[in-house]
C-alpha cells in the first residue's frame, strides 16, 4: 500500500503545526458523508484581499489506491436550478514559480507561491449524472510550463450532491492517475457564477449567482494533510468532562499497532496554536483488544474554552495527529449561586448522518429540556425532557425525518437557564 500525502490550500485559515491523518478507505458516493471521511479544515471563508465570505463550509477527505475523495459542505441550498460551478485546483510539487498563477477561466483568482497549481478541475454542478455524462460538465486543464492546456472534458470518477434548504454536500471521487499519482499534493476549492466571465464570488443563502468579488482573490494559505495507512491506533471516541479545577479527557481505541503511546495537545483556537500539555501516555504496543484511556488536565482556567487533540506515537518515535478534536469549557467555581451551573457539550459526531450524541453536565438536580431548532428559531423536535441528577449525561438525536442542513440544539432548565450550540446534519 503506497504512502500518500495531501495538503489543502484554504482561504484565511491558519496553518497547523502537524500533518492531519486522513483515513484510508472507500466511501459510498451518494452525497452523504460516510464515517470513513476525516476532517480536513473548518469553514473556507475569505481570501487574502478582503473579499466577501465564501459559503464553502468544512472539507473532509479520505482515499484508497485509486481515488482521492473530497467532501465539501456548502452553506447554501443547491436546488435543482441553483447548483453552480466549483473549481478544484491541484498543486503536485509545491515549488516556488512552478504551476499556474491564475486559474484557466481567468476568473480574477491568483494562486500564490509556493502553491501554484498544475491541474484544474472546473465543474458545472447542474444536473445528474455528474460524472461527465452531460458532455462538458467537467473541464480538465493542465499547466504545460507557460500556459494552460485544455480543456479536455474529464469523466470524473464519480460525484454526488445532497441538496438541502439549510445546507448541501458535494462529494467527489477524483482518480489519482488524473494528476499523475503524486506522492504529495495540495488542493484548493472555490466557486464562481454562471456567467461566461464571472469572477470568483460568494454564494447567497438561497443561491449561488451572487455579486462578483471586486478585487483579485489571493489564495495562499494551506493546511497539510497526511495520508499514511495504517495508523498506530484505531481510535473510535474522544470526550472531555470539565470540573472547576480540571478537565478529564477520555478516549477509546479498538486496536493498537506498534503504539508507544499518546501525547495531548491543547489550544484556545480550534484551527491553530496547539501546544503539548502532556508527556507520553504509555500505549500497549500491538494488540487487538479494546482499551479506554484517560488523562486529567489540571492547568485550566475557569470559564476558558479549550480544544484538545491527541497524537499517537509509534515505536519509531513519529507522532501521528489523530483526526478527533474535542471542545470543552472549564467550569467556573460554584459560589452557591441560585442559578444552576449547566455545561452543554458539542455533539459528536458533527456533522453526522443518522444519530449523534449530545452531552451536558449539571451541578445540581434539574428539570430540563434538550430540543432541536432550525436556523429561523422554529422548534423542530424535542430530543429529551425530564428530571436529571447532578453530573454528566448524554442524550441521542435521531435524524429520522430531518432535512439535511444546519440546526441549533438548545438546553433549557426549569429555572430559566438556556444555552445552545450548532450542529450539521448530512444525509
Amino acid at each position: 500500500m503506497k504512502r500518500l500525502f495531501l495538503s489543502l490550500i484554504v482561504i484565511s485559515i491558519a496553518v497547523p503545526v502537524w500533518a492531519i491523518e486522513v483515513p484510508f478507505g472507500t466511501p459510498v458516493i451518494d452525497g452523504g458523508i460516510d464515517p470513513i471521511y476525516g476532517y480536513v479544515t473548518s469553514e473556507i471563508e475569505v481570501d487574502g484581499n478582503g473579499n466577501a465570505v465564501m459559503d464553502l463550509g468544512s472539507m473532509y477527505a479520505c482515499y484508497d489506491n485509486t481515488n482521492v475523495y473530497l467532501y465539501l459542505i456548502v452553506n447554501a441550498n443547491l436546488g435543482a436550478t441553483n447548483w453552480g460551478k466549483y473549481i478544484i485546483g491541484f498543486d503536485v510539487n509545491s515549488l516556488p514559480g512552478m504551476g499556474g498563477a491564475t486559474d484557466p477561466w481567468t476568473r480574477n483568482v491568483n494562486y500564490n507561491d509556493p502553491h501554484r497549481i498544475e491541474y484544474s478541475l472546473n465543474c458545472w454542478v447542474d444536473q445528474a449524472p455528474f460524472e461527465g455524462g452531460n458532455g462538458n460538465d467537467h473541464q480538465y486543464w493542465t499547466w504545460t510550463g507557460g500556459s494552460w492546456s485544455g480543456p479536455t472534458y474529464f469523466n470524473i470518477g464519480s460525484m454526488a450532491l445532497d441538496a438541502g434548504v439549510l445546507g448541501s454536500g458535494l462529494e467527489f471521487a477524483i482518480p489519482l492517475a488524473s494528476i499523475g499519482n503524486p506522492p504529495t499534493f495540495w488542493v484548493t476549492a472555490w466557486t464562481t457564477g454562471n456567467g461566461g466571465s464571472d469572477n470568483a464570488q460568494d454564494q447567497l443563502p438561497t443561491g449561488w449567482n451572487a455579486t462578483d468579488w471586486s478585487t483579485t482573490a489571493q489564495l495562499s494559505n494551506f493546511s497539510q494533510i497526511e495520508f499514511e495507512p495504517p495508523l498506530p491506533v484505531a481510535m473510535t471516541s474522544f470526550t472531555a468532562t470539565p470540573a472547576s479545577d480540571r478537565i478529564t479527557l477520555n478516549w477509546r481505541v479498538e486496536s493498537e499497532s506498534n503504539n508507544a503511546g499518546f501525547r495531548i495537545f491543547r489550544s484556545t483556537n480550534r484551527e491553530s496554536d496547539y501546544e503539548a500539555v502532556s508527556g507520553i501516555i504509555t500505549g500497549r504496543g500491538t494488540t487487538s483488544e479494546q482499551m479506554n484511556y484517560h488523562w486529567i488536565d489540571r492547568t485550566v482556567q475557569p470559564g476558558e474554552t479549550y480544544y484538545y487533540r491527541i497524537a499517537d506515537i509509534d515505536g519509531d518515535g513519529r507522532e501521528h495527529m489523530n483526526r478527533f478534536t474535542v471542545q470543552v469549557t472549564a467550569m467556573e467555581p460554584d459560589h452557591n449561586s441560585a442559578m444552576p451551573k449547566v455545561y452543554l457539550m458539542q455533539n459528536a459526531p458533527n456533522p453526522f448522518n443518522n444519530t449523534t450524541n449530545i452531552g451536558f453536565q449539571i451541578t445540581t438536580p434539574e428539570n430540563l429540556t434538550v430540543a432541536l431548532y432550525d436556523l429561523s428559531g422554529r422548534l423542530v423536535k424535542t430530543i429529551a425532557s425530564g428530571s436529571y441528577s447532578a453530573g454528566s449525561h448524554t442524550v441521542t438525536l435521531n435524524a429520522t425525518g430531518l432535512s439535511a442542513g444546519m440546526y441549533f440544539y438548545r438546553l433549557t432548565t426549569e429555572s430559566g437557564f438556556t444555552t445552545q450550540k450548532k450542529l450539521a446534519y448530512l444525509k
